[in-house]
């Protein structure tokens, strides 16, 4: 047997975890708690960027799921918790090398 070809127009078959983040298609909102939430661990991981952090560890101190801290930094920040975590630690080790270049 032989596969055949098709020709014409190609149909896009649409999923939720595909077009979420498609220009033009706006996610679905995030909660306030969520937000908060997101909030809360992008202050408590800036003020101890020494922390050894875990999405777990994160989401308990700020209060909500450990599925929900993650869902809302990919839908408010782009990117995950543990990405959070590791722009700060390199903030600051930009920063230190910085300040000690001009020392």
């Amino acid at each position: 047997m032989q596969a055949s070809v098709m020709s014409g127009p190609v149909q896009t078959v649409e999923s939720p975890l595909i077009t979420w983040n498609a220009p033009g298609v706006s996610p679905a909102p995030v909660s306030q708690t969520v937000s908060q939430g997101v909030r809360r661990a992008e202050a408590l991981i800036a003020a101890h960027p020494d922390t050894p952090f875990t999405v777990d560890g994160l989401a308990r101190a700020v209060g909500v799921s450990t599925r929900s801290l993650s869902r809302g930094f990919q839908r408010l920040r782009g990117y995950g918790p543990m990405a959070a975590v590791r722009r700060a630690r390199l903030d600051r080790v930009r920063l230190e090398l910085l300040t000690w270049m001009k020392a």
